[in-house]
């Protein structure tokens, strides 16, 4: 068994005590002071978001944040999509073109239109589906569908 060198006085385990004491007391401290600051910001914030009222954040700038995020851009997406697009729709057209024998392609479909300002134009087709086939010598193929929405353009 080891004994220390030094006696211990209970002055000197009273001044340990202490100092423990004292830095427990000083956690404590940061503690409540951490946990009032971040009181004051909740109140705050709430305050704040109450005052201003709702904000409407569209999925376009969620997109937009996300793609950002990503290092791409919304007109890279668009081009890589509108050249995928044309990579399969251009073999297709040709393919349907090129046949020899008697062909046609039957679309079918339905949308809602809206007129957003009452001049009596269609403003928006929204919800809109389509099927379609290939008809051969008048015979229908396997059916295919999609879907599609559309927005009037300035001046038309």
């Amino acid at each position: 068994m080891k004994m220390s060198a030094l006696p211990v006085t209970d002055l000197e385990r009273g001044a340990d005590l202490a100092a423990a004491r004292s830095r427990r007391q000083a956690g404590a401290r940061r503690f409540n002071v951490a946990l009032l600051s971040l009181s004051l910001t909740l109140a705050a914030s709430v305050v704040l978001a109450t005052g201003i009222g709702r904000m409407d954040i569209g999925w376009g700038n969620i997109m937009a944040v996300i793609l950002g995020k990503l290092g791409l851009s919304e007109s890279t997406v668009k081009g890589f999509c509108d050249t995928t697009v044309s990579l399969l729709v251009l073999p297709l057209e040709q393919y349907i073109g090129g046949l020899a024998l008697d062909s046609n392609l039957s679309l079918t479909g339905k949308c809602m239109m809206e007129d957003n300002n009452d001049d009596l134009k269609v403003d928006k087709l929204t919800d809109g589906v389509w099927t379609g086939t290939i008809n051969v010598q008048g015979a229908a193929g396997k059916a295919f569908k999609g879907d599609f929405a559309a927005t009037r353009q300035p001046g038309f």
